[in-house]
């Protein structure tokens, strides 16, 4: 029999590079955009369960009105539920009216044989690319706009450009123009009305890792406020610039990664 505790979610992962940011900066409350009322309101019901016991100083007292005193042991508290919470898996040794059963074997299905269907014999390379099964009008127009119409051009479609991850840079070592890549995680995104009486929706999100916190903006795309969940984790590509103080990355190539930070 194996006893296991649940590990710290996505958004532990975050929240404890929040608290330890924060208790560098000397618990100013600015380790995260809106401060960390603004997190806790997020996350309350998925942070009530490493609260247990001391909710209402954990959740409901606002840390923004706390003296310094009393934001450093809120941090401390918060620091040592989620170390609990990843404590490792622990094994207890069986009793001695434990027996162990003999796995069923399993019963591998006949291997389904596949037929080769060899495509048309007028379908060649110097075809259209409609002829191909699947690619519908929509999408021929659209590869129209990449000047692919024969399957011949489609062989020879590259991408214009290849990102490697490893190299991403920090939030904290961002510089404005400088063409770099950002691996983060989401924290909020949302669709805000601009433009002349609100006629251009966007999508606003805040990205964080474990230096800091990053505004992007994306004009025009409003469909991307619902596809960037938070604590997902997304890499973003492009030039940072500054707008009242800030940094801010405007319509960058965006790419969603999975936990082992592989393009999904």
């Amino acid at each position: 029999m194996v006893t296991q505790e649940t590990g710290t979610s996505s958004w532990a992962d975050a929240f404890q590079n929040i608290l330890k940011l924060e208790e560098s900066h000397g618990f100013d409350n600015k380790a995260v955009m809106g401060g960390l009322d603004k997190f806790v309101a997020l996350w309350g019901k998925e942070m009530a369960a490493q609260a247990a016991g001391d909710e209402k100083f954990l959740l409901k007292e606002s840390y923004d009105a706390m003296s310094a005193k009393l934001r450093a042991q809120w941090v401390a508290k918060w620091r040592e539920a989620l170390a609990g919470a990843s404590a490792p898996i622990k094994a207890t040794k069986p009793t001695a009216s434990t027996t162990k059963k003999k796995p069923a074997a399993k019963k591998t299905p006949p291997e389904k044989k596949t037929r080769y269907k060899a495509p048309p014999a007028e379908v060649t390379v110097d075809a259209p690319v409609d002829r191909l099964r699947g690619v519908d009008t929509k999408l021929t127009a659209r590869l129209k706009r990449l000047d692919v119409e024969t399957i011949r051009d489609l062989l020879y479609l590259f991408p214009r450009r290849h990102e490697d991850y490893s190299t991403a840079v920090k939030i904290s070592e961002l510089s404005p123009g400088e063409e770099c890549t950002v691996v983060a995680t989401v924290w909020e995104a949302r669709e805000v009305a601009k433009g002349p009486r609100g006629g251009r929706r966007d999508t606003e999100a805040v990205l964080s890792d474990e230096t800091g916190n990053l505004r992007v903006v994306w004009f025009g795309q409003r469909y991307l406020a619902r596809s960037l969940k938070p604590g997902s984790r997304i890499a973003i590509s492009g030039k940072a610039s500054v707008f009242r103080g800030q940094l801010v990355f405007e319509n960058p190539e965006h790419e969603m990664l999975d936990a082992a930070g592989s393009g999904v």
